[in-house]
């Protein structure tokens, strides 16, 4: 696997592991991560993952930090 890819699943681990987070952004986290172990073309994949965490980032509940981690991942995934 790609080490930017392994990058992004490391991060999406960690803030599932933070009691922070909202339990409904985890789940979709959780979800940006199964997309990743797909045998999808990683354009579907791309595509797939950015809608996801878009439709996070909009989320009214999410602290400052967290909106910010989740804008570094949409950036990350965007450059694959």
């Amino acid at each position: 696997m790609d080490e930017r890819i392994e990058g992004i699943l490391e991060v999406i681990k960690d803030m599932t592991l933070d009691n922070t987070i909202p339990r409904n952004v985890k789940i979709k986290l959780e979800n940006v991560k199964e997309q990743f172990k797909t045998d999808k073309e990683i354009s579907l994949i791309k595509d797939n993952v950015l809608s996801i965490l878009e439709e996070i980032s909009d989320d009214i509940n999410l602290q400052a930090f967290t909106r910010t981690q989740i804008w570094n991942l949409i950036s990350a995934v965007e450059i694959l």
